[in-house]
């Protein structure tokens, strides 16, 4: 399914959309990012490619504080499109307080989600891990 989504819409996805969050009463912007994460191992595919034994999507969101937050589940889907007599997209970004949203954001998206080992289902150092290899017994 996301490969089908991400081979369809990858570069809709990339341009972005401006979406209304209801259930927020302030006026603050805030920014979604999704990140694809996959899991690749030793074997090769056909093709001769990384072959992936996992993929899902993450969400990332940004605010003018740049507080930034793991979201986990898919929270576009309770979101709704900007409508007819709301500002347009341009009018939007053109506002003082969304001067902070540009295309930086992203690296700093990306650095974020690294840096969050176990959250992100990335592999983390467990200690009980080290403990065993430390004492064989």
């Amino acid at each position: 399914m996301i490969d089908l989504t991400l081979e369809r819409h990858r570069d809709l996805l990339k341009r972005g959309s401006v979406l209304v969050d209801e259930r927020d009463p302030g006026m603050q912007p805030r920014v979604l990012f999704y990140l694809e994460h996959a899991v690749q191992d030793a074997g090769l595919t056909r093709a001769g490619e990384r072959r992936v034994v996992s993929k899902r999507m993450l969400y990332v969101e940004m605010d003018a504080s740049t507080s930034t937050r793991l979201v986990h589940y898919a929270p576009y889907l309770d979101y709704r499109p900007i409508v007819a007599g709301e500002p347009g997209i341009e009018s939007i970004l053109d506002r003082p307080e969304c001067q902070w949203i540009t295309r930086e954001l992203e690296k700093q998206v990306q650095g974020y989600a690294i840096t969050q080992p176990g959250r992100t289902g990335t592999p983390c150092r467990r200690p009980w891990a080290q403990t065993r290899r430390d004492h064989p017994n």
